[in-house]
Formats: C-alpha cells, sequence, structure tokens
C-alpha cells in the first residue's frame, strides 16, 4: 500500500466512521490485556469495576480516551474520532447498570459521546 492511498480521518470536516464490532472487539481486547498486564486506565472508574478490564476498556473506548488507530484497505481510523457499534454501549450497560442513548448506523451522535461533540465543535471553530 502506498502513502498516497492512505487517508488519515484526523481533520474535522470528515465524517466520523463508524467501527465494526469486529474492530471494537479487537481493540478491548488488546486493549484488556494491557491492562490485565498492569497499564493505568485513562478513564476514572470505581475500586469495584476496576478488576473487570474488559469493562475498564470499553469505558475508555465509549469516553474516546484510546489513542490508536485502526488500519482498512485505504483508509486509516483514528479511535478518538470513530462512532461506534451499540454493542459497545450494550456491554457498559450490562456491567454497570446504566442506561446510555445507542446509535444504530448513521443516525447521529449518542449522549455518551458529547466529548467528541464538543471536540468537533471545537475543531471546526478554529477553521
Amino acid at each position: 500500500m502506498d502513502a498516497r492511498d492512505v487517508t488519515i480521518r484526523r481533520r474535522c470536516n470528515d465524517v466520523a466512521p463508524l467501527l465494526t464490532r469486529h474492530e471494537v472487539a479487537r481493540v478491548l481486547g488488546l486493549r484488556s490485556l494491557e491492562l490485565s498486564g498492569g497499564a493505568l486506565p485513562n478513564v476514572d472508574v470505581d475500586e469495584s469495576l476496576k478488576v473487570d478490564t474488559l469493562y475498564v476498556a470499553a469505558l475508555e473506548m465509549s469516553e474516546h480516551k484510546l489513542d490508536a488507530l485502526i488500519k482498512r484497505p485505504g483508509e486509516v481510523i483514528d479511535l478518538r474520532l470513530a462512532r461506534y457499534p451499540p454493542n459497545l454501549y450494550v456491554l457498559l450497560d450490562t456491567v454497570d447498570g446504566g442506561k446510555r442513548s445507542y446509535t444504530f448506523l448513521n443516525q447521529g451522535v449518542t449522549a455518551s459521546q458529547s466529548t467528541l461533540r464538543t471536540d468537533l465543535a471545537s475543531c471546526t471553530a478554529a477553521v
């Protein structure tokens, strides 16, 4: 793959791509393994839930705190700018009993992604 064929989605005016459930599962598994190996979490979590590394990884992902890239043919997606499938939020609700709103495919931004909305608003204001 040539460098000219790859588009890194970091610009403000790009539509945030929707990750597949397989991509989310792969990232959550890798981050959960890092956390179980002693890595520090990027989010504040109750002590009772810290032992569940998969929950902590899912919470980090839902709050856009993971600094990672997903490579697809022809593009590279920044996880902090991506949208996630509903099964990520279902996993979080199952563990902590929360009531998050879900986004199905291209219906917009969820309430749990308010930090992304703020980042995009400040980014477009700077342009």
